[in-house]
């Protein structure tokens, strides 16, 4: 039986983005541990919402807020996103991970720890291969950033070995520019837009994961999988 990755960015993907991203809301979690540093944090929420930052200007100012804070600080930051985002969603999620051909993977340019409290706390326990920054942790507090993913076109690099080390077809979901390398690889290319306007770039868009449930369906049954 052939196999499907299904290769996911993180945020603004697995999850819609209201106010901030995950990283800028462990930010503004880190406020709680580092008061002296709280006009700097918002500065830099400002300027990265702004697209102000370099990729290595944000990872250098990012691990220096966090370093030290208590990693309880991220389940509190993810906690802030569920209380937006929508349960149904989530079950057509897990419908579509409980698929027995369905390897999926998880390509983010985020921080692992964020992504893993995430699926703990949606209940995904599935087995993801996951991409990401990897925040190192000691005695129950964040230490130091490791950068598996030193640019975007990490993704689409690691999405091409994903699928021959399965011999498989692949489904990418992605929802920006930082997405696009890995959609260009991908077999079946989405853009999810939770029902927001954006850039598509030529990509399919779905609006949610009802949506991508049905389109899988779809490709499913093309290639003889159902």
């Amino acid at each position: 039986m052939k196999n499907i990755v299904l290769a996911l960015d993180f945020d603004g993907t697995l999850y819609p983005i209201e106010k901030f991203d995950s990283e800028q809301l462990l930010a503004l979690e880190s406020i709680k541990y580092k008061k002296s540093n709280e006009d700097e944090i918002k500065v830099f929420i400002d300027h990265d919402k702004r697209g102000m930052l370099l990729p290595s200007q944000f990872n250098a100012l990012y691990e220096s807020f966090l370093s030290g804070v208590d990693e309880k600080s991220v389940y509190d930051a993810i906690r802030h996103i569920f209380t937006y985002f929508d349960k149904k969603n989530l079950e057509s999620l897990k419908r579509i991970l409980s698929l027995d051909y369905i390897r999926p993977a998880i390509l983010s340019c985020g921080s692992d720890v964020l992504i893993n409290a995430f699926l703990e706390e949606a209940g995904l326990d599935y087995d993801f291969h996951i991409l990401a920054k990897e925040f190192t942790k000691t005695g129950g507090k964040l230490d130091h950033l490791v950068y598996h993913v030193k640019h975007i076109d990490d993704k689409k690099s690691e999405l091409i070995w994903l699928k021959e080390k399965y011999d498989a077809l692949s489904v990418a979901v992605g929802d920006g520019p930082t997405d696009k390398s890995m959609l260009e690889a991908s077999d079946y290319p989405f853009i999810i837009t939770w029902g927001k306007k954006r850039e598509n770039f030529g990509f399919e868009e779905i609006e949610n994961f009802d949506e991508l449930e049905k389109k899988i369906e779809e490709i499913a049954s093309t290639i003889s999988l159902c």
